[in-house]
C-alpha cells in the first residue's frame, strides 16, 4: 500500500537545534510508517524574529508544493506559531489539504522532550480528512487561526478559547466533526500584504497620546484597538477613531477577553466607537485581526481603493469567514430610518444557571420592551420571534425565527433582518451568549406547557395585567427552568 506523502517545512524554534534536517526524525520511533516524508529547511530562527517576509516564502513554498503532497507539517517555534498560522490562513485560499504546525517546549534531543509525540501526530494529522491550518500540540489539535498561546511551558500550551479543537490527541488523531475537510479546490496564493499596522491595548488610564501617533502617522495604514470586554473604547479615543477613518484608515476592535466575542451594540460605551467607523472583528483573536488587516489592506491596495470604498472594503473582509476564522459575522448597526427594530428585554432563562436571550419572548403579539418602559406594540402585520445566541459546540451564533410552528435558523446580520423586515416580519433582535443544550429545547420551551400557560394567564388576570406582559414578568420572575 502506498504511503502518503508529507512535506515537512523546518524553520526552526526549540525543538530541533541541530544543523541537520532529518536526525531529528530519527528520535520518532514509528513516524516513517505513517507517510513519506521530505523534509526541507528554508530557516532556523527562533519564531520570535518571524517576519512577514519569512511566512510570505513559507506560503510560497507550500503553494508551489501543493499537487506534490498529501499534507504538509511546519516546524515552528512555539512563540509566534499562532501568527503564522493566522497568517497562512489569509494568504492561502482554498488550499483544501491539511497544513500542521507543530513544535515542542523541550529539544526533542532531550529527554522527556514533548516534541516526540507532537511531530508524530503533527504528520499523522496531515494524513487525515482536514482541510485547514491546524496546530499539532500536546493533547489536542486546535484551528490554527483561531489558536491562542495559553502557557509559557505546559505542554498543553495552546488551545482555542472561542471554539472548540478540531480533534483531540491521545496516542494518535481523533478529529471532531466541525473540522474543515479536504477539498478538491484549486488554491490561491496572495502575499501582497500590507505591514502598516498598529495595534493598541488601550491601557486604562493612559493617555491617549500614543494611539493619537498612530492616527497621525503616515507609515500606518490601519489600526487594532484590544478593547474591553465586549468591544468598550474609552470616550478619550472617540474623536481619534473619527478622525482615523476620514483619512481612510481602518479600525478594528478586538477584546481583551480569552473567550467570548466582540459585540459593540450592547453598551455606549462600544456603540460610540462603532458609530465613529470602528469595525467589530467579532470572535477574531489580536493574531488572527492583525493578518487579516494585513490581507484586507493589501487587498484594498491590488484594487487601488481610497476613502469610503477602502473603509467598507476592509470592513467586509474583517467580517467575512476565511478558514472560519470567525463564528459568523459580528454585530452590525442598524439603521433607525430603515427598520423599525425594537430590542426586546433579556428574558433570563436559568436551565442550571445558563442564559438564552429571548426576544419577542415566547408567544407575543407585539410585547417589547424599550429601556424600562414596558409595552405593548400594535402591529399590522405577522409577528416573528427572534432568539439569538451562540452554540459553544460549533461556535455559530445565529438568530432563531419562529416562522409559523417552525423554527428557522438565519445569520444575524443587516441583511437577514432586511429580508424578515420585507416579508412583513417584525424583528426583534439583540446578541448574546447560550448553551446550545438550551437551543435543543427551544421550541418545546416556545411552545410551553398549557398547564404552565394557563397557570400565567390566570395569574395575570388577577393582577389585572395584560396576559402578555404578565407572562413575560412572571418569567423574569420565575426564571422558567427547563424539565417543566
Amino acid at each position: 500500500m502506498t504511503k502518503p506523502k508529507v512535506l515537512m517545512i523546518q524553520t526552526g524554534g526549540t525543538i530541533v537545534l541541530r544543523p541537520s534536517p532529518r536526525d531529528y526524525l530519527d528520535r520518532v520511533p514509528g513516524i516513517h510508517d505513517i507517510a513519506d516524508i521530505t523534509v526541507i529547511r528554508p530557516a532556523n530562527i527562533d519564531s520570535t524574529n518571524m517576519l512577514t517576509e519569512q511566512r510570505i516564502d513559507l506560503a510560497q513554498r507550500l503553494f508551489n508544493a501543493h499537487s506534490q503532497y498529501d499534507g504538509f507539517v511546519v516546524v515552528h517555534g512555539t512563540d509566534t506559531m499562532v501568527d503564522t498560522a493566522a497568517a497562512l490562513t489569509y494568504m492561502l485560499q482554498e488550499f483544501g489539504k491539511p497544513i500542521i504546525l507543530t513544535g515542542s517546549q523541550i529539544s526533542i534531543f532531550e529527554p522527556n522532550s514533548d516534541g516526540v509525540d507532537n511531530l508524530k501526530c503533527a504528520v499523522e494529522a496531515a494524513t487525515m480528512d482536514i482541510g485547514e491550518v491546524a496546530i499539532a500540540f500536546g493533547s489536542k489539535l486546535v484551528r490554527g487561526v483561531q489558536s491562542l498561546k495559553m502557557s509559557v511551558e505546559e505542554f498543553n500550551t495552546f488551545d482555542s478559547p472561542r471554539v472548540a479543537p478540531i480533534g483531540c490527541i491521545d496516542g494518535m488523531v481523533f478529529l471532531n466533526s466541525h473540522v474543515i475537510p479536504r477539498g478538491h479546490r484549486s488554491p490561491v496564493l496572495f502575499t501582497g500584504v500590507n505591514t502598516g499596522i498598529a495595534h493598541y491595548s488601550q491601557p486604562s488610564g493612559v493617555s491617549a497620546s500614543v494611539f493619537g501617533a498612530y492616527v497621525n502617522s503616515d507609515e500606518i495604514h490601519g489600526l487594532i484597538i484590544s478593547g474591553f470586554g465586549a468591544g468598550n473604547i474609552q470616550d478619550q479615543l472617540i474623536p481619534y477613531i473619527k478622525n482615523a477613518t476620514e483619512r481612510g484608515k481602518p479600525v478594528v476592535v478586538v477584546t481583551k477577553c480569552i473567550s467570548g466575542e466582540v459585540d459593540m451594540g450592547i453598551y455606549e460605551v462600544g456603540s460610540a466607537a462603532l458609530n465613529a467607523g470602528a469595525v467589530a472583528a467579532g470572535d477574531l483573536t489580536l493574531e488572527a485581526a492583525t493578518q487579516k488587516m494585513m490581507f484586507a489592506l493589501g487587498k484594498a491596495d491590488a484594487a487601488h481603493l481610497t476613502g469610503a470604498d477602502r473603509l467598507a472594503f476592509v470592513a467586509g473582509i474583517i467580517q467575512q469567514a476565511y478558514g472560519n476564522d470567525v463564528s459568523t459575522p459580528p454585530y452590525t448597526p442598524l439603521d433607525p430610518n430603515r427598520f423599525d427594530v425594537r430590542i426586546s428585554r433579556s428574558v433570563s432563562i436559568n436551565p442550571g444557571f445558563k442564559e438564552i436571550s429571548a426576544l419577542e419572548a415566547f408567544y407575543t403579539a407585539g410585547l417589547v420592551d424599550n429601556s424600562d418602559d414596558r409595552r405593548t406594540c400594535p402591529l399590522n402585520h405577522a409577528v416573528t420571534m427572534v432568539c439569538s445566541g451562540k452554540d459553544f459546540a460549533c461556535n455559530e451564533k445565529y438568530l432563531l425565527v419562529r416562522d409559523g410552528n417552525a423554527l428557522v435558523r438565519i445569520q444575524p446580520d443587516v441583511r437577514a433582518i432586511d429580508e424578515r423586515m420585507d416579508l412583513g416580519d417584525f424583528v426583534g433582535y439583540k446578541t448574546r451568549t447560550v448553551c446550545p443544550e438550551v437551543f435543543q429545547l427551544v421550541d418545546e420551551r416556545l411552545r410551553l406547557t398549557a398547564k404552565y400557560t394557563e397557570h400565567v394567564q390566570m395569574r395575570s388576570a388577577m393582577a389585572g395585567r395584560h396576559p402578555l406582559l404578565g407572562l413575560f414578568a412572571d418569567l423574569e420572575q420565575d426564571h422558567l427552568r427547563l424539565g417543566l
